[in-house]
């Protein structure tokens, strides 16, 4: 808007660090940059921390996506409900085929109980937005 009524030498240096000083103007003006990504633990050994979460398919459907965070393999199983009677029997499957972890998810006092009688830690994650579903694409 300046440049369409004035023009002086160095104009935009001069614009630019006025904004740079101007309090108001940087409250006003939204940040573009995102806080650094965190990095978790390597875990020592395959199948000894897994996360999972649920992806949520068009047709009403779900999937229930189980990562090993030390190889990155994921199994995807197709679920009709979300609920702990529905995950149970899945993680049941899983566990008989690869062992029983030392870590993995969800809430609710079905699956709570069940985690506890199979020695497992719960931990949540989120497979929400572009770059994890992604990740779920790229397996």
């Amino acid at each position: 808007m300046l440049r369409e009524k004035v023009w002086f030498k160095n104009m935009h240096t001069a614009v630019e660090q006025a904004v740079k000083n101007c309090f108001a103007c940087q409250v006003a003006t939204p940040t573009t940059t995102r806080e650094p990504l965190k990095m978790s633990d390597l875990p020592q050994e395959p199948w000894s921390k897994l996360s999972a979460d649920f992806g949520h398919l068009p047709d009403g459907t779900y999937l229930l996506v189980v990562t090993d965070e030390y190889s990155r393999y994921v199994i995807v199983n197709r679920i009709k409900s979300t609920s702990a009677r529905a995950v149970i029997p899945r993680f049941d499957k899983i566990f008989a085929e690869f062992g029983i972890p030392n870590g993995p998810p969800f809430n609710g006092i079905d699956f709570k109980t069940y985690v506890e009688q199979m020695g497992i830690k719960h931990r949540r994650s989120h497979l929400v937005g572009p770059k994890p579903m992604q990740k779920l694409n790229d397996s």
